[in-house]
């Protein structure tokens, strides 16, 4: 699958201190990719550098096996961005203010406007000004604007950031939409983990600049798995008394003597006698179940104590299901 962008060792000083530190980004065509950090992690130094507003210090960035630094005014005529919010003019309609890029951006195609206004779900706002507006639906006339020249690539920084519930929702399906229907590449940062983890079908994680891990969703949810976790001192022994004893065929064993354990999960008593007796020594059995915010804090090793309240209010709210 070719990559759609793809970084190497991309980084931003600023002066002495490093904003963004040598990551290596990989997003295939037709994916959308959850940027997730805490607050100045370094989510919108990247996205600036990608977009070329902002310079990088070291470093390269390719569009479709393209040398942004060598190619930027034909890479970044595919490539449409929404960062942070969204400026209009608010004592116009939505249809006018698009008319205003339609003519900046010189672009020749007639019905561009009404499509774009057709796939955000405004076509049936033709009259209603932009000081009327929503939160919501000035983020999905944001996304319009960025459609309008059909781009390849949309890049969008928090782009649910000061919604409601509704309007976060609406969002989401709308990015859902783009990449199902219209089969666009979405770069979406976001410190939201309940919106990452319901859209991306890879996640990359910054932590202080440095991307600590690229994984996709799918992964993300076979480490969250409920299980018996269990710390041993020989792996390979586990593994035949778990077969051989006990039928247990469901596990899997990471380094460090890390075992998961998927089967018997009201056996735990059990499987630590039986695991003993054998000659296994186990330092630690329990029941356990991550979700992506415990995996997250445990990347990026640290601990609620360490965030503001509005991250613990971003990391604690309930999923929000479409």
């Amino acid at each position: 699958m070719e990559y759609a962008i793809r970084t190497e060792k991309l980084s931003r000083f600023f002066g002495k201190q490093k904003a963004v530190d040598q990551i290596d980004l990989t997003i295939h065509n037709g994916q959308v990719y959850g940027f997730l950090g805490r607050n100045g992690a370094g989510k919108t130094t990247t996205i600036r550098m990608l977009l070329g507003l902002l310079h990088k210090s070291e470093g390269k960035i390719y569009f479709h096996g393209q040398e942004l630094e060598k190619n930027k005014k034909n890479i970044l005529a595919k490539v449409g961005a929404m960062i942070e919010f969204p400026g209009f003019y608010s004592n116009l309609t939505a249809k006018e203010n698009l008319k205003i890029y339609h003519s900046l951006l010189g672009i020749q195609k007639k019905h561009a406007i009404e499509e774009v206004m057709d796939i955000v779900s405004l076509n049936f706002e033709d009259k209603k000004l932009v000081s009327k507006f929503s939160l919501g639906m000035k983020q999905r006339l944001g996304f319009a604007r960025a459609l309008l020249h059909d781009p390849e690539i949309l890049i969008l920084d928090e782009p649910t950031n000061g919604l409601d519930p509704a309007g976060i929702k609406e969002i989401r399906i709308l990015i859902k939409k783009l990449a199902e229907v219209h089969d666009k590449t979405l770069f979406v940062s976001s410190h939201l983990l309940s919106e990452v983890e319901q859209i991306a079908h890879k996640i990359g994680i910054i932590h202080e600049g440095k991307l600590l891990e690229e994984i996709s969703l799918a992964e993300i949810n076979k480490r969250t798995r409920r299980c018996i976790f269990c710390l041993v001192d020989n792996p390979e022994k586990t593994a035949f008394v778990l077969e051989q004893k006990l039928a247990i065929s469901d596990y899997e064993i990471y380094p460090e003597g890390e075992v998961h354990i998927y089967q018997n999960l009201d056996q735990i008593a059990m499987i630590n006698r039986t695991l003993v007796t054998a000659g296994v020594e186990v330092s630690s059995i329990k029941l356990s179940k991550d979700n992506l915010e415990d995996y997250f804090l445990k990347l990026t090793d640290t601990n609620k104590d360490n965030l503001t309240n509005d991250e613990i209010m971003a990391y604690s709210k309930p999923m929000l299901l479409i």
